[in-house]
């Protein structure tokens, strides 16, 4: 696998590219930003990442270099959210930190972004062997 700091970096370039797009998008055009939204947003740079990894490693790499770039993706995305939650809303954080039933969705719906990231990585490992043969 090619340099994991690399790989993240890139993923929360892309990230907060994506965010900010799509937050002007919402704002402008009426786009709606419920949970869901946020999974898929923050799951699909996996796409670009996967490929990424091919290209650089010059094959395929092998799972255990997979579930690791799968949860580095993971915490970077964590790690972002809970710093700009703390930063922008502090009451929500000591919220969020209690575990309790307020802070259940919020907490369900960033779960969900572990199984879409594993899908998205996958369908970039697909698209890179169908353009590579």
């Amino acid at each position: 696998m090619p340099d994991l700091p690399v790989l993240c970096l890139r993923y929360l370039l892309w990230l907060i590219g994506a965010t900010l797009v799509f937050l002007l998008a919402v704002n402008l055009a009426g786009l709606p930003l419920g949970p869901a939204t946020q999974v898929i947003l923050a799951s699909v740079p996996a796409i670009i990442i996967a490929t990424t990894a091919i290209r650089r490693a010059g094959r395929i790499p092998p799972l255990v270099a997979w579930v690791q770039l799968w949860l580095a993706l993971f915490g970077v995305y964590m790690a972002l959210e809970l710093l700009l939650i703390a930063a922008f809303a502090p009451h929500l954080f000591g919220v969020l930190l209690q575990f309790g039933p307020d802070s259940l969705g919020y907490l369900t719906a960033r779960a969900m972004v572990l199984p879409m990231l594993a899908l998205f990585l996958f369908l970039g490992v697909r698209s890179d062997r169908a353009r590579n043969g």
